[in-house]
């Protein structure tokens, strides 16, 4: 995503995260259970939704190179819904 951008652009990113290190944690252990389940070698890309906490999900971005990255606000219903705003 981030190659994609222009310098100065912006990724806008609106999707549910773990609310805990339990769930996160829970959702990366589902997941390699199933592919050892299925036998699904690591090299082998399955998307299988494992939602980061806030602070993770902010930290890849980061890691991914973006300049900066920003929690905008949430959802005004749940608090397991972030808005953040990655700067190329």
């Amino acid at each position: 995503m981030r190659r994609a951008l222009k310098p100065g652009g912006i990724f806008l990113e609106c999707d549910y995260i773990a609310t805990s290190q339990e769930i996160e944690d829970l959702a990366a252990s589902e997941c390699r259970r199933r592919r050892l389940r299925d036998k699904v070698p690591d090299t082998v890309f399955v998307h299988f939704d494992t939602p980061l906490t806030l602070a993770h999900e902010m930290e890849a971005l980061r890691n991914a190179g973006f300049a900066s990255v920003e929690l905008v606000g949430f959802l005004p219903e749940d608090d397991h819904t972030p808005m953040l705003r990655a700067v190329k």
